[in-house]
């Protein structure tokens, strides 16, 4: 076959329209058909592979990434970053979602890869690259719902050493607190019932005034303590 420039323009034109140079440059992928009808055409014109003067490059807006809750089966809500408009068209299509705005990230909590719950602005802030699936919602997280603290809410707390028992009194008052002639603890009585406090424990007051029990371990699991 004779070829002309116009074939050669026709061929690019060709790569244009089937949407392949969101996804590699003309003549350059080996395993497209139409690059190698570029590379055949280019070659028999001996014009050094190189793109016709007259061609004008096909101008891409960037996509602007954006988070998007998903309905899925059964009740579940997948998160997704989405970072490219061949992303949207896959994740998107034929599905209800929603976008999330930016100012809603610290108020929407996910279940990780890991099984762990965060808020959307954590999640983003381990991976602020992260394209695709940032975590998911199922039907009984959205039963029971998350609560978040108030902002700038502090808790009160004292650790029970064995020794400082007039501490705890004080520290509980009104309630009762006492201790027990067995293993050296102190039992509390509350609204909610007695509780016991072993040695190491430490005892939480809530801006209510609620009074909450943890472990050494669970405390500096939960809490970053200032004295």
């Amino acid at each position: 076959m004779e070829y002309t420039k116009e074939s050669l323009y026709r061929a690019y034109a060709k790569h244009t329209k089937l949407g392949l140079d969101d996804l590699h440059l003309p003549g350059t992928d080996n395993m497209c058909a139409v690059c190698d009808e570029i590379k055949q055409i280019d070659a028999e014109l001996e014009t050094g592979h190189s793109v016709p003067a007259i061609k004008e490059r096909r101008k891409y807006r960037q996509y602007q990434p954006k988070v998007f809750e998903i309905n899925e089966a059964a009740g579940v809500k997948s998160y997704m970053r989405i970072t490219t408009q061949q992303q949207a068209n896959k994740y998107l299509k034929a599905q209800q979602y929603k976008e999330i705005s930016s100012v809603n990230y610290s108020t929407v909590y996910i279940i990780n890869d890991n099984g762990s719950l965060l808020s959307l602005d954590e999640a983003l802030a381990q991976d602020p690259e992260i394209s695709g699936l940032i975590g998911y919602k199922d039907a009984s997280s959205s039963e029971k719902g998350y609560a978040q603290r108030k902002s700038n809410s502090l808790d009160r707390y004292v650790k029970y050493t064995g020794n400082n028992l007039e501490m705890i009194v004080n520290f509980v008052r009104p309630l009762k607190a006492a201790k027990t002639k067995k293993g050296n603890k102190v039992q509390i009585n509350t609204p909610q019932g007695n509780v016991s406090l072993h040695e190491g424990d430490y005892l939480i007051k809530l801006p209510n005034q609620r009074l909450l029990l943890f472990t050494d371990l669970e405390f500096q699991e939960l809490y970053t303590a200032n004295a």
